[in-house]
């Protein structure tokens, strides 16, 4: 078991003792905190902190070394859930950014080296915690923010709103549930939710749920000439057809898993 304060403490007797691991990951200040640790589920040895004092480190030693990756990650002071590390890769890391003016999600594929901005569409609005679906060909993303729950189903290129009913309130954390396919959601002073993990073409405003939104979603994409709607995945012209209003009606039908 892992345990932040400026250092990093080891505890292999379930927290009966502990010892530090590390040295001191922040500047230096006087109430400079480690805010966040993460562990990399595919490989233990690699370990990201997050500090309140806005600088990111990555160690491939189990936390014994730190290298310094980036010193512009504005966030809450408190403890948080901002990094999430792909279930299957150790080295690609999300990173959410808890202010207003800065880089709300943020992907690095080589251990912090290097880094990505993936906000897409998203409003400058704070971004608190990050859920990465990995079971599927594209990562499926997950944003909570300060006004709510975001998906990407495309890398960050495209965000809506997600999960009927989830207020639009704070999402200060976020669990992947994939046993029961959903998301276990909690929110600053709202609650705490669920929302099903849901992928199906039908479900076009891609907000968890099939109602009449989703056939005027599909017929304006349709009549705008949008690829989005290419159901059936054609590539004759003209790639938009009655075929993809058949697939789309199909879809429906079926409802989604």
């Amino acid at each position: 078991m892992l345990y932040g304060t400026e250092r990093v403490w080891l505890s292999t007797n379930g927290g009966t003792s502990f010892t530090v691991l590390s040295p001191d990951l922040t500047a230096g200040g006087s109430s400079a905190a480690i805010r966040s640790l993460a562990i990399a589920p595919s490989d233990p040895s690699f370990v990201y902190a997050a500090t309140n004092d806005s600088r990111i480190l990555s160690s491939e030693s189990g936390g014994a070394t730190f290298t310094l990756r980036l010193t512009d990650a504005l966030g809450w002071p408190r403890v948080t859930r901002e990094l999430c590390i792909d279930p299957s890769d150790p080295r690609t890391v999300y990173l959410a950014g808890a202010a207003f003016g800065v880089p709300h999600i943020r992907r690095t594929q080589d251990a912090g080296a290097t880094w990505e901005t993936l906000d897409g569409p998203l409003p400058d609005i704070p971004v608190n915690t990050i859920a990465v679906d990995g079971r599927r060909p594209a990562p499926v993303i997950f944003a909570g923010a300060d006004d709510g729950l975001y998906r990407s189903v495309n890398e960050g290129r495209s965000w809506r709103r997600y999960g009927l009913g989830i207020p639009n309130s704070p999402i200060i954390d976020i669990t992947l549930d994939p046993a029961r396919e959903r998301l276990v959601i909690a929110t600053q002073g709202r609650g705490a939710w669920t929302a099903t993990l849901q992928y199906c073409y039908a479900d076009f405003d891609d907000d968890g749920a099939l109602t009449v939104n989703d056939f005027i979603e599909f017929l304006n994409a349709y009549a705008a000439g949008r690829a989005q709607a290419n159901c059936d995945q054609s590539t004759v012209a003209p790639m938009l057809n009655v075929n993809d209003f058949i697939c789309f009606l199909n879809a429906f039908n079926a409802g989604c898993p």
